[in-house]
């Protein structure tokens, strides 16, 4: 098998003794996963490690440093959804790290190299974080982004099928995340032309397929989302998210709503505001954006109910006040915890109140 031989590659090259096998609660399973493990014929010993949350905070990421080195372990195999991966990362560069406030993790990111070997493998379609150099954290409820240029794993293994058992929630939110990362990095102001290429490939793929995937529960177009989850990854590795990615944090640390569905709740909204700018600018490039956008979505005029009808055809709610979320009441509060750099990386200058409106 593929997988197998990748992995024991992977074992032999960095000559590991003990591996940190670090997993989602059920995916592992779940995922078929498990299975490949047990036909790992390498004599390395797998310490299996999943004793975080699924949003981790700095206390995750310390207890997961704390058992990597407790255990001795010389290298890690993350393998899960973008949670798993990015704890992954984030232990697998801060190993050596003593500090323990998010300052000085940031700053210790900033100064060092990830010195331990590293391999991802994603068992969601949706989070692409398997090719980015950034991982997130979050401390008292606020989300953090850790940035570093070796974050980006020595290799990663790419299987459709570990993804394609996940239920059909699941797999429309990681769908609606990667979708919503495709958009997001072509119109976001760090877009270049290398990653517009990545971004509008995804957008086709996961546009064209992710119902087919989800309601029709069909492997095919399963794996074109799973392509295009991985090409958003690498698009947003360049130009980062903007808005709908810079509002959502706030719905799931308060709400409990899952990452890709908090995104969903105001994509729509965020792409009418941005393409009603862009159509009237004199911002050439963003107009032929969005003319891309447009034909891939088949909008023509209203692209609100274009886009909450797709969501909605998945089966996902976005209506706040059927999830219980009084906007009213909440808007400072939203504002209090608005990822800035994201927001500011939107192509054109929104206020919250106008995205709610």
């Amino acid at each position: 098998m593929k997988d197998v031989l990748q992995i024991n590659n992977f074992i032999k090259k960095n000559r590991s003794k003990n591996l940190l096998l670090l997993t989602g609660n059920k995916s592992f399973i779940d995922s078929g996963f498990k299975k490949t493990i047990n036909d790992i014929e390498s004599k390395v010993n797998f310490v299996r490690y999943s004793n975080f949350s699924q949003n981790p905070e700095i206390n995750d990421l310390l207890e997961g440093i704390k058992f990597f080195n407790n255990k001795k372990c010389d290298a890690l195999i993350a393998v899960g959804g973008g949670s798993v991966i990015d704890m992954g990362k984030l232990i697998a560069l801060l190993s050596n790290c003593k500090l323990i406030d998010i300052d000085g993790i940031k700053e210790y990111a900033q100064n060092n190299k990830r010195e331990v070997p590293l391999m991802c493998i994603p068992t969601t379609a949706g989070s692409g974080a398997e090719a980015t150099h950034f991982s997130v954290l979050y401390c008292d409820g606020i989300k953090h982004s850790i940035s570093n240029p070796t974050l980006i794993p020595d290799s990663h293994i790419l299987n459709p099928k570990y993804s394609y058992k996940t239920n059909q929630y699941q797999r429309a939110i990681s769908g609606l995340d990667a979708l919503s990362q495709g958009i997001e990095s072509m119109w976001a102001k760090e877009s270049t032309e290398e990653s517009i290429i990545y971004s509008k490939k995804a957008v086709q793929l996961i546009w064209n397929n992710l119902y087919q995937s989800v309601i029709l529960n069909d492997f095919d177009a399963h794996k074109n989302v799973f392509e295009g989850s991985h090409l958003a990854g690498k698009a947003i590795n360049i130009s980062k998210t903007t808005a709908p990615h810079a509002l959502s944090y706030y719905f799931t640390e308060k709400h409990n709503i899952k990452h890709g569905h908090a995104v969903a709740l105001t994509l729509a909204k965020v792409y009418y505001l941005n393409r009603k700018q862009a159509l009237n600018s004199k911002n050439k490039k963003l107009k032929e954006i969005f003319i891309d956008l447009d034909s891939i979505l088949e909008i023509e005029n209203n692209s609100i109910n274009v886009i909450e009808n797709y969501i909605k055809k998945l089966n996902i709610e976005i209506n706040f006040q059927n999830l219980e979320i009084d906007l009213e009441n909440e808007i400072e509060k939203i504002k209090l915890m608005v990822n800035s750099e994201r927001f500011e990386n939107n192509p054109f200058k929104l206020t919250i109140e106008e995205v709610f409106s």
